[in-house]
């Protein structure tokens, strides 16, 4: 390995409740790594300071990886106690032997892996990847955990080297060869926990994210409108549906300048080009400067409260119709 400067290198050994890891540094010019400890995969950490890199060797597991083991060479040992380290190309995950054995046969295994790095795929295009609204994804692959504790609930759990989600007994909810079966309730809040940090965009704004990267999922795979009580957030699922497409969230991740509401409603008010801050007036208090940058487009033609997931189509025609027959009456 060469590095045009000092490296850290991070080994992996053990995945669960603790991330047991030790790190090694590697000085500038050309490094020879020889351990018996050392085996899998090798991958970049960008943390803003320095470049690292981080080895994943789980101790008394299998390693699978497409492309690099048969499906069959997981079922030649009978110990079925073990855990099998699964590696796709967005994630890594550590899945019961037994449950695989029990639940899957090679396609459908493989099938679960590609739809898992399809969703994750999905997910970084929406986020552009930026550590703008995230910096809990230390490695750029999310690790996915299965658990021993029937009791404990799907979780976002942070460590010193960074951070994983835990499903607990359920890996169904995240390694599962129907795509649509992955779009479940307990996956989308922990992923939204991964991807969206309020630490970083604050309370309201991750709010709104967060609720605007579960629709987009919902639409994509499931082909439904996820259910909103909150007034807020409601407004927000019906931009989306105005807007018509997924490109809304990298839209408004470019061009928020400052983590507020006020900002983001500027912001899609720019975006569709029309006058959004009527629809914030009763639920939010926006500031006069946003009132007046929102009112420097024309107000929708139709009603934001008609649009719907069923008739977004042809609310988008009859707002088009409406926008091109004032503009005939003016010239």
């Amino acid at each position: 390995m060469v590095t045009d400067k000092s490296t850290d290198i991070y080994i992996i050994n053990e995945i669960g409740k603790d991330i047991i890891w030790k790190k090694e540094r590697l000085g500038k010019g050309m490094n020879i790594i020889y351990s018996k400890d050392i085996s899998g995969d090798l991958y970049l950490i960008n943390n803003r300071v320095d470049l690292e890199m981080v080895v994943y060797n789980p101790i008394e597991k299998t390693n699978f990886k497409l492309g690099d083991n048969r499906f069959s060479q997981v079922l030649k040992d009978e110990n079925l106690d073990k855990n099998i380290f699964v590696a796709g190309k967005s994630f890594n995950a550590s899945l019961s032997k037994k449950w695989i054995v029990e639940n899957f046969n090679e396609s459908e295994f493989i099938q679960s892996i590609e739809n898992l790095d399809t969703v994750l795929d999905y997910i970084y295009f929406l986020m552009e990847r930026t550590d703008v609204y995230s910096e809990n994804i230390v490695p750029f692959k999310t690790f996915f955990i299965q658990g021993k504790s029937i009791d404990r609930e799907a979780s976002y759990e942070k460590v010193d080297l960074g951070s994983y989600l835990s499903f607990a007994n359920s890996p169904e909810k995240f390694f599962n060869k129907n795509i649509q079966n992955i779009i479940n309730e307990d996956f989308c809040n922990v992923i939204r926990e991964l991807f969206i940090n309020e630490n970083i965009v604050g309370v309201e704004v991750s709010k709104v994210f967060k609720f605007l990267l579960k629709q987009e999922l919902y639409i994509r795979y499931l082909r439904i409108q996820p259910e909103v009580e909150d007034v807020t957030l409601n407004i927000w699922s019906k931009i989306r549906l105005v807007h018509g497409t997924e490109r809304l969230i990298p839209k408004l991740i470019r061009g928020v300048i400052e983590p507020t509401l006020d900002n983001l409603v500027l912001v899609a008010s720019q975006i569709l080009e029309r006058n959004l801050s009527i629809y914030f007036k009763e639920v939010y208090s926006l500031s006069e400067e946003t009132i007046q940058g929102c009112e420097k487009y024309p107000s929708l033609h139709v009603d934001i409260n008609w649009v719907t997931y069923e008739n977004q189509r042809e609310y988008q025609l009859e707002e088009v119709r409406r926008f091109n027959e004032i503009l005939r009456r003016n010239q």
